[in-house]
């Protein structure tokens, strides 16, 4: 059995009386995956206001919100992948050069020491921030971990034998 597709209408209209006195609290039955799926949602959004989780509905819901994740990791890592390149080839060049030819207009080479950070030129400054960008952005980049395991829900439960009765009040 799968959880009710969303949305999920107003409580209103799902909801009946907890007892046939007339100013009985109102209750909503859920089913047993309905209930899984409301507790995982609730637990991913501590701290989240619900005005918030009410206006992201509004606006495309936070699967939209997801999707453009995906997007931007997918462009910091082409960006990641770019910069790492250019940088690793400045340093080879810088390893296997004296310098930089041109740079003066008369003919003499440019030692790599006058255009870093602290020399005489200063033309490569952004070096030592790009190195220190990356192995940041390296060190960040981690696998997202898998789901836990409902802790305490073993497979008696999960199969709807939980003595629930096949739904929560």
């Amino acid at each position: 059995m799968e959880h009710t597709k969303e949305p999920w209408p107003p409580f209103t209209e799902i909801c009946e009386p907890a007892t046939p006195h007339p100013e009985s609290a109102p209750f909503a039955r859920l089913s047993w995956d309905d209930y899984i799926r409301a507790r995982a949602c609730v637990n991913a959004c501590e701290g989240v206001t619900t005005a918030w989780l009410e206006g992201e509905a509004e606006a495309g819901g936070i699967k939209a919100k997801l999707q453009n994740m995906a997007t931007l990791y997918e462009q910091r890592d082409q960006l990641l992948a770019a910069l790492s390149g250019l940088v690793e080839d400045i340093q080879v060049l810088m390893v296997e050069s004296a310098g930089l030819a041109g740079f003066h207009r008369n003919g003499d080479i440019a030692p790599w020491g006058e255009l870093v950070a602290g020399g005489r030129f200063e033309r490569l400054t952004h070096l030592p921030d790009a190195v220190a960008a990356i192995a940041a952005a390296k060190r960040d980049i981690a696998p997202d971990p898998e789901p836990p395991v409902l802790a305490g829900y073993g497979e008696i439960a999960i199969g709807g034998r939980s003595g629930h009765g096949g739904g929560l009040a």
